[in-house]
């Protein structure tokens, strides 16, 4: 049995530009920063992958407040994320993403999360894959085992 049989053997040339801008904290306990991501996905074999070259715009904001006094952080912003495929416009989409995120440091090893996050996606009227519009929510724990190393245990639904 071939082991690659899964994995076709591909030449991509793929260019990715990131821009990230993280602005002073002005105010105190809050951090606020904007992203730019652009994402561009070619192949040497045309036939092999037709459809699957695109390129992908990324641009998100996001802001976290610290509480000055307790263990809790806020975050939330929005995501815009556009996609254009070369050869085959049907998968072309638009995905926004409202993310509502409190973090609550119970002792210094322990944290405990919710994360929700309003999505859409919207794909071209032809296109097979159906539209998107909900939420999606996490709750989770992590433990530090040491200051660069984590354990996360989380049950999400969307």
């Amino acid at each position: 049995m071939d082991p690659n049989v899964f994995n076709p053997e591909a030449k991509i040339t793929m260019n990715i530009a990131t821009f990230v801008l993280d602005f002073p904290n002005f105010i105190p306990d809050f951090d606020f920063f904007v992203s730019y991501l652009n994402h561009d996905v070619r192949y040497e074999e045309e036939e092999e992958f037709e459809g699957s070259e695109y390129n992908a715009d990324t641009i998100s904001a996001n802001i976290l407040y610290a509480h000055p006094f307790l263990p809790v952080k806020i975050a939330s912003g929005f995501l815009f994320y556009f996609q254009q495929y070369y050869s085959d416009n049907d998968f072309d989409n638009t995905k926004k993403d409202i993310p509502f995120d409190i973090e609550w440091k119970i002792n210094p090893k322990h944290d405990f999360y919710v994360k929700t996050h309003y999505k859409t996606s919207n794909y071209e009227s032809n296109s097979p894959v159906e539209d998107f519009d909900g939420w999606e929510i996490m709750l989770g724990g992590r433990y530090y085992i040491i200051p660069v190393s984590t354990v996360d245990f989380m049950q999400g639904e969307v």
